[in-house]
């Protein structure tokens, strides 16, 4: 094969992997554009709380500011992902969970489990996204805000959070991931 046929093919394999490079971006961009972006992040300081987890015997529970026990201490660990909204993910010594509100009840049966989403790389009184919740419903993870409301279909096969920022998650759906920037 001649030196010229040699520049003529990679010249041409290279602009199509620039072709191919364009058409990913805005594949994703597109992408972007249809995460649902219809919540406001919540911000929250120490004198905001009005819920918290204690332990007694090895056991957790969740006081108000009024040193009230709303959840009894019975449950091997609880998560207050937002203190400011009566919302508690209380967990077994099986590692099984159920979410309660503020008068000991059930709430967000409909799905087969409900989480916090953990914010990675921080070291916080307040570690979890305080604007939504993960849902997962068929196997698959959708968002919902702390009122129980949709924000997002359950579609993806994970949802997490991008390190050290709060209100960027990130969606894995088809081995592909997308961020949602707020």
């Amino acid at each position: 094969m001649s030196k010229e046929k040699k520049i003529i093919i990679i010249a041409v394999v290279i602009a199509a992997i620039f072709l191919i490079g364009i058409a990913a971006f805005f594949i994703v961009k597109t992408n972007l554009k249809n995460i649902d972006k219809s919540y406001e992040l919540e911000t929250i300081s120490e004198k905001d709380c009005k819920y918290f987890a204690v332990c007694a015997d090895g056991k957790y529970g969740v006081l108000d500011t009024k040193g009230n026990m709303i959840i009894e201490n019975e449950y091997a660990s609880v998560i207050i992902p937002n203190p400011k909204r009566p919302v508690f993910i209380c967990f077994d010594t099986q590692g099984n969970s159920k979410v309660l509100n503020e008068n000991g009840e059930q709430i967000y049966t409909e799905y087969e489990t409900v989480e916090a989403i953990e914010i990675n790389g921080i070291f916080s009184n307040f570690p979890y996204e305080k604007s939504v919740l993960k849902y997962k419903q068929n196997g698959l993870y959708g968002l919902i805000d702390f009122s129980g409301n949709i924000i997002t279909k359950a579609i993806y096969q994970d949802i997490y959070s991008v390190k050290y920022k709060e209100g960027e998650l990130l969606a894995k759906k088809d081995r592909k991931i997308w961020c949602n920037k707020q």
